[in-house]
Formats: C-alpha cells, structure tokens, sequence
C-alpha cells in the first residue's frame, strides 16, 4: 500500500539537492506571472509571459507525473491483488485426486 509513497521519496531522495531549487522556482515563476499581469507587463512584453508559462507548464507536469505514478502504482497493486487471489482460489478449490472419495455403505 505504500509502494507509491515509496517511489515517490526515493526519486524525491534522488532530486534531494535539487529540491530547493525546484520550489524557489516555482515560487519565482508564480509571484513573476502574478506581477506581469498586474502590471500588465505580459501586454507588453509577450516574451515574458510565454517564458513564464512555459515554466508553470513544466510545473505542472512534474505534479501530473506524480499523479500518474500514483494510479499507476494503484493499478499494479490491484493487479497482483487479483492474481493472488485468484490463485488461492483456484488451489483451494481443486479437489484432491490422489484419495478418492470414499463410498458409505449403509
């Protein structure tokens, strides 16, 4: 059940030096969108805005891939879920053919 966190904290261990940097991108990315279009900077400079777009896009790809790895990861739980339980079933509904059932005479 934990499979998902736990891929998710090891790749977060991997980018661990990067994480910083991540989110006071994000940060800077957001507060600069904000303010281009309060001032109406994004009018005016085109160039800005689409930077800044593209970067939040990158964002949120990052965040649909955590996502997807949590479906995913759901998915083939379920999977292996099902396939066990259809195997118990499957032996513990065969009968056994070595003993014959035995016939009571009355």
């Amino acid at each position: 059940i934990l499979g998902g966190s736990i891929i998710l904290m090891m790749i977060m261990s991997l980018l661990s030096h990067y994480k910083a940097y991540f989110l006071t991108a994000l940060y800077v990315a957001v507060a600069l969108k904000l303010i281009a279009h309060a001032t109406s900077l994004a009018t005016k400079k085109p160039i800005i805005n689409s930077v800044l777009s593209w970067t939040m896009n990158g964002f949120f790809l990052v965040a649909w891939l955590y996502i997807f790895l949590g479906i995913f990861e759901g998915l083939i739980q379920a999977f292996v879920l099902t396939m066990l339980t259809t195997t118990y079933l499957a032996i513990g509904a065969q009968h056994n053919e070595s003993h014959p059932p035995k016939e009571h005479s009355s």
